[in-house]
C-alpha cells in the first residue's frame, strides 16, 4: 500500500516525494515529523496504519506537516480482508484528490488501479517483495527479487510491472554476481521488451533499457532513454542515478557529480544512490570529496557491500580505512564480486606484501572462483598489468570492467595501463595526471 500511494503521488505536478529508501527507512520508529521533515527535507509525511479484526480490514492515513506538527488531512477505511485491492484503490484516490488541489492539479483517473497492473493479489504480493529486494541490492537480495518477480509472472503472465521489476534487477545483477554478463544482459532486454510490449509507458522497463546501452557502451542511445525517462519523471531517482553514471562513463565529471548530488537529495538515505556519487567524485580525482562521501555510506548502512569504494580510500593515502571497510564486507559476505582483488590492492597500498602472496597464492590455488578482473586487479597490484591489459583490448572485458566498476577511460585505477598501445582506446591518453599509490615492493 506505501509503494503505491508513493507511486501515485508521483505523478501530481508540483510535489516532490523522496525516495522510497529514505522514506521506508523510518517504518516502524518512534521519530517526530520535525526530525523526519530536517532528515529529508520534507513539508509533510503520510502515516497510515492497517489492522485486521476477523474479516474486516481496517486502514488509516494521515497527513502530518513537519513544520508544526499538526494534521492536515486523515480518514479512515473499513472494508472485507478479502478486497485489499478495493480498500487500496479507494485510499490511494482519496490521498491523490486530497492533496491535488493545494498543488493545483488535477488527480488522475483511476490512478492506483491503473498502477497496480494485476487483479491476482498474489502475484502482486510477490511483485511488492520483488521491489523490496530490489532497493535492498546485494547479491543475495537481488536473487531473491528475481525469484519472487518470477512467482509474480508465473501467477499472472500479463503482469508488465513484474517483468520490468525483472529487467531492472538483470540490468545491474552483473556488478554483484559473477553470472555470465552477457546472459543476464540478454535476460533483461527480453524482460524489459515483454513488459513494453504489455504496457508501452512503464518506466522501469525504459530504464533497463537504457541502461543496458549505457554499460554497452551505446552512450548516444543511453542518454537519449534517460532524458526520456527524466523529461516525463524529473524526480525518478533511479533515472537521475543511471544519467549520473552514465555521464561519469563519458568522462563528464562535472555534470555527473551534479547529477548525482540531485540523485541523492531525493532519496538522501540510499547508500546505492550515494555509493554512486562517490564513483563520480573518485573519477574525478576528488579523493577527500570521495571518502567523506564513502564514510556517509557506510554510516547510512554500515553492512553496504561493494568492496570497489574502497578505491577512494587508497588514492587518499588512508589504506588502513579502506580494509577496515574490506574486513567488515567480508564477515558479512566473503563471496562478493571482486572483495578479493581490492583487498589485494589495499595489502600493496600498505606496503603488507605477505598478506597479498596469501592472496596470490588461493586464487592460483582455487581459479574457478575468481572472475577475470579480479585476476587483472590483483595482478596490477603485484606490477604485473598484463592480465588486465589483455582483458581490457577485448569489447566483453571493457563491459564486465564497466559494470563492475561503474568506470570511466580516466578512471585513476586505470592510471598504469595509459602507456600500453592494445587499450589506449579504452583507458584514454588526455587524463588528468594521476599518483599511483603503490609502491614497488621492497622500496618504502
Amino acid at each position: 500500500m506505501t509503494d503505491e500511494l508513493a507511486h501515485a503521488l508521483s505523478q501530481l505536478p508540483g510535489l516532490r516525494l523522496t525516495g522510497r529508501t529514505s522514506a521506508f527507512s523510518f517504518k516502524g520508529k518512534s521519530v517526530s515529523a520535525s526530525d523526519i521533515g530536517k532528515a529529508l527535507d520534507v513539508a509533510g509525511i503520510i502515516e497510515g496504519t492497517v489492522r485486521r479484526s476477523g474479516d474486516r480490514l481496517r486502514v488509516t492515513a494521515s497527513l502530518t506537516s513537519t513544520s508544526d506538527g499538526k494534521r492536515r488531512w486523515s480518514d479512515s477505511y473499513e472494508s472485507s480482508a478479502k478486497d485489499v485491492f478495493t480498500v487500496q484503490d479507494e485510499l490511494t484516490k482519496a490521498m491523490v484528490t486530497a492533496l491535488a488541489p493545494a498543488l493545483r492539479g488535477d488527480p488522475p483517473a483511476k490512478v492506483a488501479e491503473h498502477m497496480r497492473g494485476t487483479n491476482d493479489a498474489v502475484a502482486y504480493d510477490d511483485y511488492l517483495k520483488g521491489r523490496h529486494f530490489w532497493e535492498l541490492r546485494g547479491t543475495v537480495n537481488l536473487v531473491r527479487a528475481v525469484e519472487n518477480f518470477k512467482r509474480a509472472i508465473k501467477r499472472d503472465p500479463s503482469f508488465a510491472r513484474a517483468y520490468a521489476g525483472l529487467a531492472m534487477v538483470y540490468a545491474v545483477l552483473p556488478g554483484y554476481a559473477g553470472d555470465p554478463m552477457d546472459t543476464l544482459t540478454t535476460a533483461s532486454v527480453l524482460a524489459a521488451k515483454q513488459a513494453l510490449s504489455l504496457d508501452s509507458t512503464l518506466t522501469d522497463a525504459k530504464l533497463a533499457l537504457a541502461y543496458i546501452h549505457s554499460v554497452q557502451g551505446r552512450t548516444d542511445s543511453a542518454e537519449a532513454g534517460f532524458a526520456a525517462v527524466i523529461a516525463h519523471e524529473p524526480q525518478n531517482v533511479t533515472a537521475r542515478q543511471w544519467h549520473g553514471t552514465n555521464e561519469l562513463g563519458l568522462g563528464r565529471f562535472d555534470e555527473a557529480i551534479k547529477e548525482l548530488r540531485y540523485a541523492t537529495s531525493l532519496d538522501p538515505l540510499s547508500a546505492v544512490v550515494q555509493s554512486n556519487l562517490v564513483y563520480a567524485l573518485f573519477g574525478a580525482q576528488q579523493f577527500d570529496a570521495a571518502t567523506r562521501e564513502a564514510a556517509r555510506v557506510f554510516d547510512i548502512e554500515p553492512d553496504f557491500i561493494d568492496p570497489s569504494l574502497v578505491a577512494s580510500y587508497l588514492f587518499g593515502g588512508q589504506p588502513d580505512s579502506a580494509l577496515a571497510h574490506l574486513a567488515r564486507m567480508q564477515r558479512v559476505d566473503s563471496t562478493a564480486l571482486c572483495i578479493r582483488g581490492m583487498l589485494a590492492l589495499t595489502y600493496a597500498v600498505a606496503g603488507r606484501w605477505s598478506e597479498y602472496d596469501r592472496i596470490v597464492a588461493d586464487v592460483k590455488r582455487n581459479p574457478g572462483t575468481t572472475g577475470a578482473v579480479e585476476v587483472g586487479i590483483i595482478a596490477m597490484a603485484g606490477g604485473d598489468y598484463s592480465p588486465l591489459s589483455r582483458l581490457l583490448a577485448t569489447s566483453a572485458g571493457q563491459r564486465e570492467w564497466s559494470v563492475v566498476f561503474l568506470a570511466n577511460k580516466c578512471s585513476p585505477l586505470l592510471a598504469p595501463l595509459r602507456n600500453i598501445s592494445t587499450v589506449q582506446a579504452f583507458v584514454g591518453t588526455n587524463c588528468a595526471a594521476t599518483k599511483w599509490p603503490i609502491k614497488p615492493r621492497g622500496r618504502r
